[in-house]
């Protein structure tokens, strides 16, 4: 038994909620977060991965979508973990935090410098 397949059968995160739906799940998307460690994001259903690949899975009964790790989804959707690896391959990646960081951190300079030049001219 895996790593993920023991924390699946201790219940831990929403699988320990009798509320969440087991079944039913659809998959809307999937998305790469990057391979920088610290842009991973927990699974919403386990609590316990750290994952690079997020699957967006929504069920009508439960009224709500979760971002949930490849094991989980496939537990949730019926698709096979497989299937949901080649989703992956072509999943858009979206922005990392570092690089979200750095452009605020760019923004906030130029503002500065800006500022500073301004009060250069009036001098």
């Amino acid at each position: 038994m895996t790593n993920r397949a023991i924390q699946h059968a201790r219940g831990n995160g929403l699988w320990a909620d009798p509320n969440v739906p087991r079944w039913g799940w659809i998959l809307n998307n999937c998305y790469d977060l990057g391979r920088e460690p610290e842009d991973r994001h927990t699974c919403e259903m386990c609590e316990a991965q750290a994952v690079r690949y997020l699957h967006e899975v929504y069920q009508d009964a439960f009224d709500r979508t979760l971002l949930v790790g490849r094991c989980c989804a496939a537990k949730l959707t019926g698709v096979s973990e497989n299937a949901l690896r080649r989703a992956e391959v072509t999943a858009p990646v979206l922005p990392s935090r570092r690089a979200a960081a750095r452009r605020a951190e760019l923004a906030r300079l130029t503002l500065q410098l800006a500022a500073l030049e301004r009060q250069a001219v009036s001098r």
